[in-house]
C-alpha cells in the first residue's frame, strides 16, 4: 500500500507533517487523533481522511467547528471526494495538504485522485 503525507498549516505557517498507509485518518483535537491539532476551535473529533479504492474523501463529523474542502463546506455527517490539490480547512486557522509518497523514490506526488463517497 503506498504512504501518503498530511501536512498541517496555521495561517500559512507548516506546523507538522504526519505519513500513512492505513485507509482511515482521524483529525481532531483528541489525543486519540491520528492528526491531532491541539486547538479549541477544533473539535475532538473533526473529521476522518478516508483512503478508497479510487482515492481519498473526507467525512466530516457532526461539529459546531466549520470544515472545508477546495473552499466549499463540507456537510456536518457528509463525505466528500477528494480531488488533486484540494486543501483541506479546518475551523478558520488550518489548512491540510494531502500528498502521496512515491516510495520508489522518496518524492512526493501532489495530492490525491478524485474520489467516490462510500456507499
Amino acid at each position: 500500500m503506498s504512504e501518503f503525507r498530511v501536512t498541517v498549516f496555521e495561517k500559512g505557517v507548516k506546523l507538522d507533517s504526519f505519513s500513512f498507509t492505513k485507509h482511515v485518518v482521524t483529525i481532531g483535537r483528541s489525543t486519540d487523533a491520528d492528526v491531532r491539532i491541539p486547538n479549541k476551535t477544533v473539535s475532538r473529533q473533526q473529521a476522518e481522511l478516508l483512503r478508497t479504492s479510487q482515492g481519498f474523501a473526507l467525512f466530516a463529523h457532526k461539529s459546531t467547528n466549520v470544515t472545508k474542502v477546495a473552499g466549499q463546506e463540507v456537510p456536518s455527517e457528509g463525505t466528500v471526494p477528494l480531488s488533486p490539490g484540494d486543501r483541506i480547512q479546518i475551523a478558520d486557522s488550518y489548512t491540510l495538504e494531502l500528498e502521496l509518497i512515491d516510495t520508489s523514490s522518496s518524492e512526493a506526488v501532489a495530492a490525491a485522485p478524485a474520489a467516490a463517497a462510500p456507499a
